[in-house]
């Protein structure tokens, strides 16, 4: 069985989400930030979002409270989370060949995503794979999110398949981590925009079995 983690591996969503919540802290952090705090120099709290890819927006403003004393009300991150759909809605693609490569898969396949389940029939909508994903598509929603590997154990007791004969294609530290957590292989995936050297370090840290560039690689790897 193969599980596709979604932002960032089916859709080329990730830049889009990220260039999307730091515009919205950078128009809203100064009003709160004291006049030397850290975050308020040129490209710091870029820098500092670069690790958390993969993770839920929750779970984000909870490091930026932990990391930068910065709690962010629950009315300004829905404000943030709608900017971020809307975006992410608006503008997002398929990485080039993934719906071909999904169309063509014999194996069983899943999605397992952060993203609420509302989201993820949006994003798949706009990008034009709902129709291919449609009853495939799962969110975390019901389960604790990644890097817990709750939904992972759980679609792979769906299916009848022990952990160790699944694959997972992943493109954060945190999705590998979940991966791991199940017992199950994983594979980091670079072909999103968002990828930079520093993210692709941290998922080759992180322990995936390989570093897959290109749609035709990941193919190459589902079909052997």
């Amino acid at each position: 069985m193969v599980i596709f983690d979604c932002d960032g591996v089916l859709l080329d969503s990730e830049i889009i989400a990220d260039q999307t919540l730091l515009s919205s802290l950078e128009r809203w952090l100064p009003d709160v930030l004291p006049r030397h705090h850290p975050l308020r120099q040129q490209g710091v709290l870029e820098e500092w979002m670069v690790p958390t890819c993969g993770k839920t927006l929750q779970q984000i403003l909870q490091q930026l409270a932990e990391d930068g004393g910065i709690e962010v009300p629950d009315a300004q991150a829905e404000q943030i989370d709608q900017a971020i759909e809307a975006a992410v809605t608006s503008q997002v693609q398929a990485v080039p060949g993934m719906a071909a490569l999904l169309a063509s898969l014999e194996k069983p396949w899943a999605v397992a995503s952060n993203s609420s389940s509302a989201r993820l029939q949006k994003t798949l909508t706009a990008a034009g794979l709902w129709d291919l994903c449609a009853g495939k598509a799962f969110s975390t929603d019901a389960f604790r999110p990644k890097p817990a590997p709750d939904l992972h154990l759980h679609l792979a007791a769906q299916h009848g398949v022990a952990p160790q004969e699944c694959v997972v294609i992943e493109d954060s530290p945190t999705g590998v981590q979940a991966a791991r957590n199940a017992n199950m292989p994983v594979h980091g995936f670079i072909a999103g925009q968002h990828m930079n050297a520093f993210r692709i370090e941290q998922l080759s840290q992180a322990g995936v079995q390989s570093l897959l560039h290109t749609t035709h690689q990941l193919q190459a790897l589902l079909q052997a």
